[in-house]
């Protein structure tokens, strides 16, 4: 049991209740927020990372979907433009959540893989990637974002797989490329876990060479990333053929 007597069972029914808001047109309540930080809280503890069930991260799901949706009304709909910064915070304790339930778990890995959150994830990305506000909140999420789908990656190929077909090269290029150094960070982290020999002759491929370019131009901008450097050293200087493509 967690510090403080916090359980997963307890928190899974208050985490439903929540979800089931989800359903409903009114937007959902800020206070479901605090139930979702003590869900971060609780899944840092190995024993409920393994015990977590799929109707736990089916809620996540649904919230997730909730708070995209109600995000993409509210651009559209400048009179409830004040709602943008909660439902971002929302967005971004949702992944969190998902993050750290990933953490050394293929029991959690593939139970979220199986119920879509791969999908939904890169989805909300390109939603924040579209967002044209200054908000520190739209950057929290987009980072928090880029971490799970790293974590869910870590050591589960079949995540990998997922990541890769959805995510090559669009959500990679438009990643290397922005501007906040940590959205770069976690997105050559998400990509050099998904990197592997077959997918290094893929990007000698002409849609694909353009990931490989946006690495080296990135590694000069930022030199001090060790995941961008990890990619360069460890798989792109490494395959002849590529960097001859390259250069």
């Amino acid at each position: 049991m967690a510090a403080g007597g916090e359980n997963l069972p307890g928190l899974a029914a208050e985490l439903r209740r929540f979800a089931e808001r989800a359903s409903e047109p009114a937007m959902l309540p800020d206070d479901g927020l605090a139930t979702l930080k003590r869900a971060t809280s609780l899944f840092r503890e190995a024993a409920v990372r393994e015990t977590a069930t799929e109707s736990v991260f089916q809620d996540l799901l649904q919230i997730l979907k909730k708070v995209s949706h109600e995000i993409e009304v509210t651009c559209q709909d400048a009179s409830t433009l004040g709602h943008l910064d909660s439902r971002l915070q929302l967005l971004s304790e949702c992944f969190r959540c998902l993050r750290n339930a990933c953490v050394q778990s293929a029991n959690s890995q593939n139970i979220m893989r199986s119920l879509g959150l791969i999908d939904a994830s890169i989805h909300i990305i390109q939603l924040l990637q579209k967002l044209e506000n200054d908000l520190e909140s739209r950057l929290i999420a987009f980072r928090c974002s880029l971490q799970f789908l790293g974590n869910i990656a870590t050591g589960n190929p079949e995540s990998q797989n997922s990541i890769w077909k959805l995510a090559s090269p669009s959500l990679f290029l438009n990643c290397l490329n922005h501007q906040d150094e940590k959205i770069i960070d976690y997105c050559s982290m998400v990509l050099f876990t998904c990197l592997n020999p077959e997918r290094i002759k893929q990007l000698q491929e002409q849609n694909n060479l353009n990931i490989a370019l946006c690495v080296l131009r990135a590694s000069r901008r930022c030199p001090e990333l060790e995941w961008m450097t990890l990619i360069v050293t460890n798989h792109l200087l490494k395959c002849p053929e590529l960097v001859k493509a390259l250069y």
